[in-house]
């Protein structure tokens, strides 16, 4: 869902914008407000309250969109395919389109938006399609492409991961001086510890396979970032303070991003592949020969450089926080034993003096 302006809508959306910020502030105040009244310590109250109804608001506004809203040819403006690198390693392919279209009173309203891959592939520059707009009180339009609705907008698997922590925090809560919750607990804290790596393995296995990608083509190299630091778990703690978990890449590598055409389609898009940095020479602008299946034409396999890094890295990562892990037990040993000797010693004295 976005927002359909023109040139005149500008100054209202700006408004719009503006008057956020003091309600974000009030809702804030609110919240405190609740805090202190029910006795509650903490702050998640307060972002519960300010998160609710902005949420509530957006989803309204949606499902609003998809009762209310009205059919528009559509004209693409502009499609926009880019690749974000991340902290952890890795990449993000990001799919914007910008499209124009005919108001029920005859504006020209533009919009953008941000979509998936299959919907930015049926989508062409300079070609046709259909919008569903609504007018909220004549300031500005939300608008989104006819044949999605809320129910395909609302990122489904972000939600069902964060029901998942809910559940797990809820278990931890419930079973933590029970035996058999502890077990599970552990069990379920091994299970997602490992699953990254197992991917891992699954992606380097599936990356040495040349029958998984049958199609070959040309393409044009257009960027290269060369990594050298990986941290799988990047952020902050709650006093600001950061969780450390960057390594060094024992393996450095190269994430290469390539334009070509894939058997099919009329336009080009970027494929991105991951070798290990050596002696080759990787240069914007080169063309290199590429493997490819129909089903992922977006995930390449370059036909030249090595891909140890998929289980070199990841493995070095486990080796560091195993250690870690190892010398924060012994330390808790050695206090617990110091703590045992301790109230013998004094349990000793105190039957001496007696």
């Amino acid at each position: 869902m976005s927002l359909g302006v023109t040139p005149d809508d500008v100054f209202p959306v700006i408004i719009a914008m503006l008057a956020a910020l003091p309600v974000c502030l009030l809702l804030l105040g609110v919240g405190g407000l609740l805090r202190r009244l029910l006795g509650i310590q903490s702050t998640l109250l307060g972002l519960f309250v300010i998160a609710l109804p902005l949420v509530g608001t957006i989803v309204g506004a949606s499902l609003y969109l998809d009762q209310a809203g009205v059919i528009a040819p559509a004209q693409v403006l502009k499609k926009n395919e880019t690749i974000q690198f991340r902290e952890q390693g890795d990449w993000r392919h990001h799919y914007g389109v910008q499209v124009q279209y005919t108001d029920l009173d005859g504006t020209v309203p533009a919009a953008s938006f941000n979509t998936t891959a299959a919907v930015f592939d049926a989508l062409h520059e300079g070609g046709n399609t259909t919008v569903r707009t609504v007018s909220i009180n004549g300031w500005f339009n939300l608008v989104r492409l006819a044949d999605q609705s809320t129910w395909t907008w609302i990122p489904w698997n972000w939600l069902a991961i964060g029901l998942g922590i809910i559940i797990l925090g809820w278990i931890g809560w419930r079973f933590f001086q029970n035996k058999t919750g502890c077990a599970l607990l552990i069990l379920v804290a091994l299970v997602i510890f490992v699953t990254p790596f197992v991917w891992k393995f699954i992606e380097w296995q599936n990356s040495q396979n040349p029958d998984l990608m049958p199609l070959r083509a040309t393409g044009v190299i257009t960027q290269v970032e060369r990594v050298t630091a990986i941290d799988p778990m990047p952020g902050e703690g709650s006093d600001g303070s950061e969780w450390e978990t960057k390594i060094e890449a024992v393996q450095p590598y190269d994430i290469v991003v390539v334009r070509y055409t894939p058997q099919g389609y009329e336009e080009p898009i970027l494929g991105v592949d991951a070798i290990d940095a050596g002696n080759q020479v990787l240069i914007p602008e080169m063309p290199v020969e590429i493997a490819y299946a129909t089903t992922n034409p977006r995930a390449i396999r370059l036909l030249q450089g090595t891909r140890s890094h998929h289980w070199q890295n990841p493995m070095a990562w486990l080796k560091e926080q195993a250690m870690a892990a190892l010398l924060i037990l012994i330390i808790l040993g050695a206090v617990w034993w110091v703590e045992r000797w301790w109230q013998r010693w004094r349990k000793g004295v105190s039957t001496v003096v007696s």
